[in-house]
């Protein structure tokens, strides 16, 4: 899927480039924002799982299982159990960027790639996610979790500590 190019994402609020329904019933997101930090700090910060945590409130648990796994758990509501997935790395270059996939145990199924797009005379960087769900719960919106995730990513690599 083609993607717009982000070259001005909002200084308050990520930039959607792109959110779509699949034809199987899943869900494509592309969000970009501008963070004021060099993309090698925020690589090094996305890739240590007790700030997945912090990014993505709706966890409940992120453990490192391999080099190149971890496992969590997502709260599903107030009343029910969490929902379980394995996440594994399928690709990561330092500073540049890392793409990950939900293993096939996994109760959920999705990938994603996160990359890190340096401004130039240390203007920041601009981040973009891109999450591909192969079947969304209802109750729940993948573009606002997303926004949510990379507004605080924001705020924490600038040295805010309001959190959404």
């Amino acid at each position: 899927m083609e993607d717009k190019n982000p070259t001005s994402p909002s200084e308050n609020s990520p930039q959607k480039d792109s959110n779509q329904r699949t034809m199987d019933g899943g869900v494509y997101s592309s969000q970009s924002i501008k963070v004021t930090a060099d993309p090698s700090a925020i690589y090094s910060f996305c890739l240590n799982p007790a700030n997945i945590g912090v990014l993505l409130t709706e966890l409940l648990t992120v453990v490192k299982t391999s080099d190149r796994t971890y496992s969590f758990v997502w709260k599903k509501n107030r009343n029910e159990n969490g929902v379980n997935w394995k996440l594994e790395f399928t690709e990561k270059e330092p500073a540049k960027f890392m793409a990950w996939k939900a293993v096939s145990e996994s109760n959920v199924q999705f990938s994603g790639r996160l990359e890190f797009i340096p401004q130039g005379d240390h203007r920041g960087t601009i981040v973009r996610c891109r999450l591909q769900f192969a079947s969304v719960d209802e109750s729940r919106h993948p573009e606002d979790i997303l926004t949510r995730a990379l507004v605080n990513l924001r705020d924490l690599m600038e040295g805010h500590t309001t959190f959404h």
